[in-house]
């Protein structure tokens, strides 16, 4: 792989972290056995706030996909994914 920068490093990590917290309310918790919408809200917006906009996190491992090949192949430099995509 190409070497990461220390932002996407520390983007992986907050992601790791993401995945830490959830795995952690999904052993804890649960939706309750009878339809409780109060709990369910409760459980869902918990989840939620951990996930965050997952769309952002798939968006950036994409990137450092291209960019793992890109470099491999010799198209690129070795570059930090926030040139390709933006700053994080």
């Amino acid at each position: 792989m190409a070497v990461l920068t220390a932002n996407e490093e520390r983007y992986c990590e907050t992601i790791r972290g993401k995945d830490h917290m959830l795995r952690k309310v999904l052993s804890e918790q649960a939706l309750s056995g009878e339809i409780d919408p109060a709990q369910w809200l409760a459980y869902l917006t918990t989840i939620k706030s951990i996930i965050g906009n997952i769309n952002n996190d798939v968006g950036f491992l994409a990137t450092l996909l291209v960019k793992r090949n890109s470099v491999a192949m010799g198209q690129i430099a070795d570059m930090p994914c926030t040139s390709l995509i933006g700053r994080r």
